[in-house]
């Protein structure tokens, strides 16, 4: 499996499966500035704030790939994607996992508060962690804590944080990664190969990929 970040929360996942090889697209977001969503040929595009521009814009994706936005359990490809409510009286907000290749990705975008007993069940054992974590007004450096402490992942990845360029007004990730007490490391390449086998034993590990 592969794992590629494009800027803001945008996640491109690359997964080989029997029915053949599955890109998903996390996110996509309107064109800023030298950001944007690499064109390339996706089967399905997951959406976790459908109210906001920085994470539905699905056309910049192209080819009408599926569209997952709203609670649920999806599969394409023997992908398996699951949405999950992050706030109750906020359907717009989810949290997503994706499984694949025997491993099991959490991604979460916007949480006002430590998750519950029933999200946790409803996430289960998560493997890679990509937590959002430069826009105190969804998700909270505290919280962003609280959730890494609740979920202990092997490893998490730092998303959706100010980089050059940017026009909207983003926290570094520093603080975030300080209040963890690991050294981060960086993918090799542009995107991050992810195999069960290799995942941490031990310690837990951060990774900051490139945009």
């Amino acid at each position: 499996m592969y794992l590629a970040w494009h800027g803001f929360s945008c996640l491109r996942i690359i997964a080989k499966g029997p029915e053949g090889e599955c890109t998903l697209v996390v996110d996509p977001f309107q064109k800023e500035g030298k950001y944007k969503v690499p064109q390339a040929q996706a089967q399905a595009v997951v959406v976790t704030q459908r109210d906001s521009t920085l994470h539905n814009a699905v056309r910049e994706v192209g080819r009408s790939p599926l569209v997952f936005d709203i609670p649920g359990e999806y599969e394409v490809r023997q992908v398996l994607v699951r949405l999950i409510p992050a706030e109750k009286g906020a359907p717009e907000k989810n949290m997503a996992s994706v499984t694949a290749e025997g491993v099991h990705i959490g991604i979460i975008t916007a949480k006002q508060g430590e998750c519950s007993e029933e999200q946790l069940e409803q996430l289960g054992q998560i493997d890679v962690l990509c937590l959002a974590v430069g826009d105190r007004q969804l998700l909270s450096q505290e919280t962003a804590e609280k959730i890494v402490s609740q979920l202990e992942p092997r490893i998490v990845v730092p998303i959706h944080y100010r980089l050059p360029g940017m026009k909207k007004n983003l926290d570094s990730p520093d603080a975030f990664i300080k209040a963890l007490g690991i050294a981060p490391e960086k993918a090799a390449k542009d995107k991050m190969r992810i195999t069960k086998k290799d995942l941490p034993a031990e310690e837990m590990k951060v990774y900051l990929l490139a945009a």
